[in-house]
């Protein structure tokens, strides 16, 4: 009896294994076996035959999906792969716009080498001392530009020109007055936090620029309630809704704690003053 070539690699090796063990009944086993030896000797290959289909060999192959097939979810429906190509299009467009939040405390300490290297080399312009009352005079003019960074914990949502063009004002005002009556803004996907906790001004003044950042801050100060939700604001990466959850002003340090920067800004717009006056 004779089995048609199978296709899978299961079927073969159990038709070879049958076409054998038939034509092994079929032969005349020699005379010196029991007839309980030769049952067992079929008993034997009929379990192995067995063992051998519980735990195919073929289980163990390497699987021949290429190796970047499984780094990715198959989506379950068109809708699901036209979401996720277009929310990963937007984190690639975004990425290129503004940095991580390591990026951001590395941008902080360079920036804020760099002022104080400023302020020290505004010394060789002049060598002229003001009088402590010109100085005085000086620093309450100009104390807010000495205040230390805000910190704050808040909430924001972001409305981007990439999803709405040149509606995203529009859409976030829209947003905004929906939100009074209790509806929750939902924004769009981006590679900012839906939340940041204890974050200083100047930090997320390097995540969308430190014009936006100064008027998040305005914002604060100016309202007798912290608000939730405020704005619109725009910035680099689109128009923000934000919830401020906690917001500590910063401190105006003490004229001596400060002087010789102070000092130094006074020799530097005096140079200013005297240069604009020729």
């Amino acid at each position: 009896m004779a089995c048609t070539q199978p296709v899978s690699p299961a079927p073969v090796i159990l038709s070879r294994f049958l076409n054998n063990d038939l034509r092994l009944r079929a032969a005349l086993l020699p005379p010196m076996l029991s007839t309980r030896t030769q049952a067992l000797i079929v008993g034997t290959g009929l379990a192995a035959c067995g063992l051998w289909l519980i735990n195919p060999p073929w289980l163990d192959a390497p699987s021949t999906e290429p190796p970047w097939l499984a780094r990715y979810d198959q989506p379950d429906s068109i809708d699901d792969l036209q979401r996720s190509l277009e929310h990963q299009l937007l984190d690639d467009q975004v990425s290129d716009h503004f940095p991580s939040l390591e990026q951001v405390d590395q941008q902080v300490a360079e920036r804020s080498l760099e002022d104080r290297l400023t302020h020290l080399t505004r010394t060789i312009t002049t060598r002229a001392e003001p009088s402590a009352a010109e100085l005085g005079n000086f620093y309450q003019r100009h104390r807010e530009a000495y205040r230390e960074a805000a910190h704050m914990s808040l909430r924001q949502v972001v409305y981007t020109s990439a999803v709405h063009g040149g509606m995203a004002l529009a859409t976030a005002q829209k947003a905004l007055e929906a939100s009074r009556d209790g509806s929750q803004p939902i924004g769009d996907n981006s590679r900012l936090a839906s939340h940041y906790n204890n974050l200083s001004s100047l930090a997320l003044g390097d995540l969308i620029g430190m014009d936006a950042s100064g008027k998040i801050v305005a914002l604060a100060r100016k309202s007798t309630e912290l608000p939730c939700w405020g704005g619109p604001i725009s910035s680099s990466v689109g128009v923000h809704l934000v919830c401020i959850e906690r917001f500590a002003l910063g401190a105006v340090p003490h004229l001596n704690d400060v002087r010789t920067q102070v000092i130094n800004d006074w020799r530097h717009a005096a140079v200013e003053q005297a240069a604009d006056s020729h």
